[in-house]
């Protein structure tokens, strides 16, 4: 430090490159880039994901976009700050730039630190290298989720992911203030990479293992599981000696049928997922009872990668192990950013026993909204609502699905009701019109009841066990007289991933909640972030307009304005844009036209196009009707952006 006292503190996560330095960084190392800001005692004033406002899904880059934001949103400048923390040791981020120096000679060698800085200096800051504190990961999430638990009492927290450095799993233990590792799990030991190991058995990416964890409801686990005891032996003190080799034996020796991305589940691929989630459940479990046992702790703080399998906190909860269990709702390495700030400040204690607020992000006026609205205003039919929340409710009551976009964005994965797609709970049918034509995603995959207090008294079993279900971090079982009636939000085994909304949390939510019980006689909606499969959750009212201008949402209910699609089709006073990871290019000799995504981590490495789409993107020229479906159908697949010529918008930046 300088010798002056820190004003605000910032903490990042995501690789230190930026966007137009392609190195090719490897996704296991840098993920989840997100920017935290703290105000000098401690409380969270700002924290947001980079894909939010970079429209670049899953993205390693360094969250340029993200602490922009944050200071525009704060008011603050680059100045304003002085003291930063980055959520990995440092030793570990030069040993994995190193993998790249190693295969790339054309790339400058920079150190970590140098790297951090240099992005940081072309934001504006002062921060010199030396006052960048690289921070040990799972420390970091430790300290994230016992700052967002607000306890002080003697508690275990346990941090599991696929690494986080050196270690793969960490137990440390909260007493007379201080923090204290307990245990660890060396990589090679990691429970986190054997379920990223069997997502990609089953025809996943990196990332993907939630698409598991829901699908294993479907499946036998008995088929698979001697297989995993055999390859992936553990015991409660030493974790998981995985042999991929004997994985890969075995796999083939069951008659295991390999699956592409795009290819049909068969009862094999179900069976394998449910045999590795139970295995994770289970071994899981066991470790950290072994912990618990070992610090006579009744308090379980659980944060990690892994502790976004809703369905393993689910067993936690109802396993009767604790008392309490808190569940951090940025668990992934974007909340490693939160932990790095605070340990940079140099205290992780909350400064209130407050519940954690999640809606950290970006709150978007009327001035935003106004522009968007013009921006698309040929294609979309706008009125002010009287009462928004009564009339959001009677679309739901009339069986709409809408998008509901309010106040500040989430922080995590979720979406927890001010970005968020709704609709009635009670026909089945609806899991499939929202996962179909509004999601564009696997037809098994269930959503979550958002209700309030009372209804989830009502229509669910909770256990015994303190806990919160604000951040939809846990799966519990529906009641069975009420499984029929909750059709859309339960899944095939009678559980769902439940969020309970508190009124001076989030009252807006909360009061539609109440409205849409008024009309139908259920106090519970589904409840999904807005986004389709193709896009990271949106940001802005523009992002918010183009999802229902390319799905099948009935309405979007954009702050007090009711939005719905117009009766216009065609594009002809638009041309497109391409976003920043995209690119076109011509191949000879050929002369075949593709688009290219240049981001490290992308679902659609390339897409072919017609010479007459090729042409109007390249020279920005109107979209005619020959054209008009194929662009309309890359839209949707979020490769174009498609912007009204002439009028100015906020763009795909996420910046209004």
């Amino acid at each position: 430090m300088t010798g002056k006292m820190a004003r605000y503190f910032l903490g990042l996560s995501g690789g230190p490159f930026r966007g137009d330095e392609t190195y090719g960084m490897p996704d296991i190392y840098f993920h989840d880039a997100s920017a935290v800001i703290l105000a000098p005692d401690g409380e969270v004033l700002w924290a947001a994901e980079e894909e939010r406002h970079s429209r670049v899904k899953k993205t390693t880059w360094f969250p340029a976009k993200a602490v922009a934001a944050g200071l525009r949103a704060l008011g603050i400048s680059a100045n304003d700050i002085d003291a930063v923390g980055y959520y990995f040791d440092e030793r570990f981020c030069d040993h994995s730039l190193n993998d790249i120096y190693f295969w790339r000679s054309d790339v400058p060698r920079r150190t970590a630190r140098e790297l951090i800085h240099e992005r940081l200096s072309e934001l504006g800051f002062g921060v010199a290298a030396a006052d960048v504190q690289f921070v040990d990961h799972h420390s970091a999430h430790a300290a994230a989720t016992l700052h967002g638990s607000g306890w002080s009492e003697d508690s275990l927290v346990v941090v599991m992911d696929g690494g986080g450095g050196r270690d793969s799993t960490t137990a440390f233990v909260q007493r007379d203030g201080g923090l204290h590792r307990v245990g660890r799990l060396p990589l090679e030991k990691s429970f986190g990479m054997m379920y990223a190991y069997a997502t990609h058995a089953l025809g996943y990416r990196w990332g993907d293992e939630y698409k598991v964890m829901g699908l294993a409801p479907y499946g036998d686990p008995a088929r698979f599981g001697k297989l995993l005891d055999r390859v992936a032996p553990t015991d409660p003190v030493n974790g998981v000696r995985l042999n991929i080799e004997a994985f890969r034996h075995g796999l083939s020796e069951s008659g295991w049928k390999l699956r592409a991305a795009d290819d049909p589940f068969d009862q094999i691929h179900k069976d394998f997922a449910a045999a590795v989630q139970l295995w994770l459940e289970t071994n899981s479990l066991r470790l950290i009872r072994h912990w618990r046992d070992e610090t006579g702790t009744r308090r379980l703080a659980f944060s990690g990668g892994v502790a976004h399998n809703s369905t393993l906190n689910g067993r936690i909860l109802a396993s009767g192990l604790f008392d309490a269990l808190y569940v951090h709702p940025a668990s992934h390495d974007a909340g490693a950013a939160l932990g790095a700030a605070l340990i940079r400040r140099g205290d992780f204690r909350a400064p209130s026993s407050k519940p954690f607020d999640p809606y950290l992000g970006a709150a978007y006026g009327a001035a935003d909204t106004d522009r968007a609205v013009e921006a698309f205003r040929p294609l979309i039919t706008v009125r002010p609502a009287t009462d928004a929340v009564r009339e959001a409710a009677a679309l739901l009551a009339d069986d709409k699905i809408i998008g509901w976009f309010q106040g500040r964005g989430e922080f995590g994965p979720r979406a927890l009701g001010n970005r968020s797609i709704l609709a009635d709970p009670r026909p089945a049918a609806n899991r499939d019109r929202v996962n179909f034509a509004i999601k564009a995603r696997e037809g098994y995959r269930p959503f979550a009841p958002a209700t309030t207090p009372e209804g989830g008294d009502k229509y669910f079993d909770l256990g015994g066990t303190e806990t919160s279900f604000a951040y939809m971090s846990h799966v519990v079982q529906v009641r069975p007289e009420f499984r029929e009636s909750l059709g859309a939000t339960t899944h095939i085994d009678g559980s769902a991933r439940l969020q309970i909304v508190d009124a001076r949390q989030n009252p807006r939510f909360h009061a539609l909640i109440e409205a849409f019980g008024q009309a139908s006689g259920v106090p519970v909606v589904l409840n999904t972030s807005m986004n389709n499969s193709h896009e990271p959750m949106v940001e802005t009212p523009g992002d918010a307009i183009r999802l229902l201008l390319t799905s099948s949402l009935d309405a979007l209910v954009l702050g007090d304005l009711v939005v719905t699609r117009s009766a216009t089709t065609g594009l002809a006073d638009f041309t497109v844009d391409l976003p920043v990871q995209v690119r076109l290019e011509r191949r000879l000799p050929e002369d075949q036209w593709f688009l290219v995504d240049t981001a490290a981590r992308t679902y659609h490495r390339q897409r072919r196009i017609s010479a007459e789409t090729a042409a109007v993107i390249a020279e920005r020229s109107a979209i005619t009707a020959p054209v008009t479906d194929e662009v309309r159908e890359l839209w949707r697949l979020r490769w174009i952006d498609v912007v009204r010529t002439g009028v100015a918008t906020e763009g795909t930046t996420g910046a209004d």
